[in-house]
């Protein structure tokens, strides 16, 4: 991720003190179409809007929703074959001790 310097920096070419509001959403806009996922522009949000905040400017633009997917750490025809395993292990076992 960048520092908050450098995306800053990105900010203030979109900057308009005739559309403070729209400068942001500009902004976003374009970092969406440099293919920024969601989760990058949401980190990214809250630098220019505080920003602005440093001279009393509040713009209410609302937080950018995502839906983070939980990693998979096995596919599911790997815990079938582990079933499949422990399920012969329970058997040789059980038999073992009968």
């Amino acid at each position: 991720m960048k520092s908050a310097g450098a995306i800053l920096n990105e900010f203030l070419g979109f900057c308009d003190s005739n559309d403070i509001r729209g400068s942001v959403l500009r902004w976003l806009s374009w970092c969406k179409s440099k293919g920024n996922t969601p989760l990058t522009l949401e980190a990214k949000r809250p630098r220019g809007a505080s920003f602005y905040k440093r001279f009393d400017v509040n713009l209410r633009i609302p937080r950018i929703m995502f839906v983070e997917k939980r990693p998979e750490i096995y596919a599911q025809q790997e815990l079938d074959m582990n079933r499949h395993v422990s399920l012969r292990r329970k058997r040789f076992l059980h038999g073992a001790e009968g």
